[in-house]
């Protein structure tokens, strides 16, 4: 019904096609008989209603020549192979179902399944779970994707993995991954990645509760997220563009709400299998100990070189109290000695 509205019956019937596909007969039988209950299209407006479905005694059939445009199969989103050319894939609520792994590969197949401007349809409670960016963010409000990156070696292996020998390789590569996941999830650096064009792709727990991101920061450019303000960041990320080399920068300043943070900030390149750089992964690992242990250490140079100072001082003071003594020591030697010549009797010398 929307296509129709938006295109106009005629339209629709001329140049849409619809593959509706699930894994239960029984649920896909009863779908292709386009026939509901009133309370099952209570929902729908009236006018839409009137103008789409035909009133029976028994309840409401679907529009007939629209009903043609939908072909409906079974269609087992974890082990059959993808379809192709698809223009739109929605998938509202379904992913949850599954877990991680699994989500990964019907992800992979979706990839495979669309067009290359093709977009990608989730639900609310849905997220991306692949290791790359194989999809990338064009409205997170309402969770529409583009394809991103091509698929790899691996992501290939996984869609063509039905044997039992090649299903064994696929699972490898499956642990591999959701192990790199969790890695990064529990590091206890804060990490983040963003794409070739320097967009965020992923944040773990300690970025996102650092730099207070959210997921409806994936895909903002880096340089308007709270990361990308810190002092020196941007140069190093042209400089790592350019050479194709990891970067550090060491003992950048942070100014949180209630503290001063210190970073050394490692930037490495991520690659795919030919080469081409795919993004980079940013760690900030937190060195203000560091830094106040080198303020501490800077103090108490700062402290001996006053104590030096202090004691030379002391010292050049006792020398010259040491050569004054002696002078002294030496005139009253002098003294004595002339006193020596002197009569006592008659005060003359002899």
């Amino acid at each position: 019904m929307l296509f129709a509205e938006a295109l106009g019956i005629e339209s629709c019937l001329q140049r849409v096609k619809f593959y509706a596909t699930d894994v239960d007969e029984a649920a896909l039988e009863q779908a292709r008989q386009a026939f509901y209950q009133a309370r099952e299209v209570k929902e729908i407006p009236p006018h839409l209603l009137e103008k789409y479905f035909e009133q029976t005694e028994q309840g409401y059939i679907f529009h007939p020549k629209l009903r043609t445009t939908i072909i409906f199969g079974r269609h087992n989103l974890a082990e059959d192979a993808p379809m192709s050319k698809i223009d739109l894939l929605a998938c509202r609520n379904a992913l949850m179902y599954f877990n991680a792994e699994t989500q990964t590969t019907i992800l992979i197949r979706f990839h495979f399944a669309l067009k290359n401007n093709g977009f990608l349809f989730l639900g609310n409670a849905e997220t991306l779970l692949t290791q790359r960016p194989i999809f990338t963010p064009v409205n997170l409000k309402y969770r529409i994707f583009a394809k991103g990156l091509k698929l790899g070696l691996e992501e290939h292996l996984q869609i063509s993995g039905r044997s039992r020998k090649k299903q064994e390789a696929v699972e490898p590569l499956l642990t591999l991954d959701r192990f790199w996941q969790i890695a990064f999830e529990t590091s206890p650096c804060a990490q983040l990645a963003i794409d070739s064009n320097n967009c965020l792709i992923v944040a773990n727990k300690q970025a996102n509760a650092l730099f207070g991101l959210t997921f409806n920061d994936v895909g903002r450019p880096l340089r308007s997220l709270k990361p990308g303000q810190l002092f020196g960041l941007y140069t190093a990320i042209k400089q790592l563009h350019k050479d194709s080399l990891p970067v550090i920068l060491k003992n950048v300043e942070w100014i949180a709400p209630n503290e001063t943070i210190f970073f050394d900030i490692f930037l490495n390149p991520v690659f795919n299998l030919e080469g081409h750089l795919l993004g980079i992964n940013l760690i900030f690992k937190d060195v203000t100990s560091n830094q106040q242990l080198q303020k501490i250490l800077e103090q108490a140079n700062l402290e001996l070189t006053r104590v030096s100072q202090t004691l030379e001082e002391t010292q050049a003071r006792l020398d010259s109290t040491h050569a004054e003594l002696k002078s002294t020591q030496k005139e009253l030697e002098t003294v004595y000695e002339e006193m020596q010549f002197i009569d006592p009797n008659t005060s003359k010398r002899v």
